[in-house]
């Protein structure tokens, strides 16, 4: 039985370059992002509009969600809708890049509505709050890696 839980988290983290040298990193995150892959659904350039199916690395056969660019300011902010395969929305994502001195802020937010996995809601207790509390920090610690991967691919200067 599965259960729906909002997924709202706020990350944030300074690298040292500028949003230039970061943006093409929010426009293609699948070096450092771990979980889903965006695969582009049609030809349509980067940018508002353009669509995508979410997939695992491994099974990118099967569509988790779907996801579409709906705003787009370049070097600063990003934002995606998210949509189940079926189309209901499921929430928002944004990247946004703030200069910080000779470095650059970027955040990560995300708010969504999402089914929590069959086998999380089957391993635990009766204790849903629980659940949703491990479910969403769990969520935001991977996000927290993540923008650490980032920067350290674009500090770094290496795209392995």
């Amino acid at each position: 039985m599965s259960e729906s839980v909002d997924l709202v988290t706020h990350n944030d983290i300074v690298v040292r370059a500028s949003a230039r040298q970061i943006w093409p990193y929010i426009v293609d995150p699948t070096k450092w992002k771990s979980a889903v892959r965006l695969i582009a659904v049609d030809g349509a350039p980067c940018g508002i509009g353009r669509r995508y199916r979410a997939a695992m690395p491994n099974d990118r056969d099967n569509v988790l969600f779907l996801v579409e660019d709906v705003e787009w300011f370049v070097e600063r902010r990003r934002t995606i809708r998210l949509n189940e395969a079926e189309g209901a929305l499921i929430g928002f994502s944004s990247w946004e890049l703030t200069p910080a001195g000779r470095a650059t802020k970027v955040t990560y937010d995300v708010y969504c509505q999402l089914q929590m996995p069959d086998a999380v809601v089957s391993e635990v207790s009766t204790d849903r709050s629980s659940t949703r509390e491990d479910f969403h920090l769990a969520n935001h610690r991977r996000f927290a890696e993540e923008l650490t991967v980032l920067k350290r691919l674009v500090e770094g200067g290496t795209d392995e």
